[in-house]
C-alpha cells in the first residue's frame, strides 16, 4: 500500500487526500488531483499488476462480455430471495474495500458529469475501463473485478437519466426545469449494490464463494457463511450493504 493510501483519512465521506491541496494543483475535483499524482505511474502499475496476476486478461475479457440491456427487453423477476452474509471481520474488512471501490468509481463519474453534464455516455465508460485504472487509480483498486467498475457505472447511469427524467417533468408541468446536479454517494446511503454473474459465484454447504483473486491479494479465506443453502444460480445476483455495515445477497427467481 503506497504511503499516500496510507495517509488518507477513511472516516471521510468521499475520502480526500489529505496532503494534496486542491488549490495548489489549481483544480475544484480531488480526483484531479488524484489523476494528477498517478498519471506518470502506467507502466509500473502494469508491471505490478502482471506480477500478481498471470490470469489477468481474464479481467480485460470479461469487458467484452458486458453489454447494456435495454430497459424495455428487460424481464423482471417473479420475486427476490435474499439471504444475510455471517462475515468474519477480516472478510469484512474486504467486503468494505470491494463496496469502498465502488463508491470511489461512481463519486469519480459524478464529479465527471457535474463538471460538464453535456457528454455521451462513452465518455463516463472510459474511466471504469481497467487500462484507465491501472493508470490513474492507486494500487488499491488494481485487483478489483471489472464487475465492480461495471456495476458503478451502471448505478451512475440510471441515476443520470432519472436526473433527466425529473428535470423534464418538471419542465412540462411548470414550464420550467432545473439544473441536473447529481449527489456523491456515502457510507451513510441506505444501501449500495453490486451485480455478480452467475458464473463467478460457488455456494456449498451454507457458503458462498466469489472473485477469489481479490480474497488471495487480501489474504483472505475466500468461503463466507450464509444463513441459508444457495438454490440453483442462472442469473446474476446482487451483493448488497446497508447503513449498519451489514451484507447480504439478493437472489433474483423468474
Amino acid at each position: 500500500m503506497s504511503d499516500l493510501i496510507k495517509t488518507w483519512d477513511w472516516s471521510k465521506s468521499h475520502w480526500k487526500p489529505l496532503e494534496v491541496s486542491n488549490k495548489r494543483l489549481n483544480t475544484n475535483s480531488w480526483f484531479d488531483a488524484i489523476q494528477e499524482h498517478f498519471s506518470s505511474n502506467k507502466l509500473k502499475a502494469e508491471k505490478d499488476y502482471k506480477k500478481y496476476y498471470k490470469d489477468y486478461k481474464d479481467l480485460f475479457k470479461d469487458n467484452i462480455l458486458i453489454k447494456q440491456v435495454s430497459n424495455k427487453n428487460k424481464v423482471m423477476p417473479n420475486s427476490v430471495i435474499k439471504i444475510k452474509l455471517k462475515n468474519k471481520t477480516d472478510q469484512k474488512r474486504v467486503l468494505n474495500h470491494i463496496f469502498g471501490t465502488h463508491r470511489f468509481i461512481y463519486n469519480k463519474l459524478v464529479s465527471e458529469f457535474n463538471k460538464n453534464s453535456k457528454h455521451k455516455d462513452s465518455y463516463y465508460r472510459e474511466f471504469t475501463k481497467k487500462s484507465y485504472v491501472l493508470a490513474n487509480y492507486p494500487k488499491y483498486f488494481h485487483h478489483i473485478r471489472d464487475e465492480v467498475f461495471e456495476s458503478a457505472y451502471k448505478s451512475f447511469i440510471i441515476a443520470k437519466n432519472n436526473a433527466f427524467e425529473q428535470s423534464k417533468k418538471r419542465k412540462a408541468q411548470t414550464g420550467k426545469g432545473f439544473q441536473v446536479k447529481l449527489h456523491f454517494k456515502t457510507k451513510k446511503d441506505s444501501s449500495n449494490s453490486i451485480d455478480i454473474r452467475a458464473r463467478n459465484i460457488k455456494g456449498k454447504n451454507k457458503t458462498i464463494r466469489f472473485w477469489p483473486i481479490i480474497w488471495k491479494f487480501e489474504n483472505v479465506k475466500p468461503e463466507i457463511q450464509v444463513s441459508n443453502n444457495l438454490p440453483n444460480l442462472t442469473n446474476s445476483i446482487k451483493l448488497i450493504r446497508n447503513r449498519l455495515s451489514e451484507y447480504y445477497i439478493a437472489i433474483p427467481t423468474y
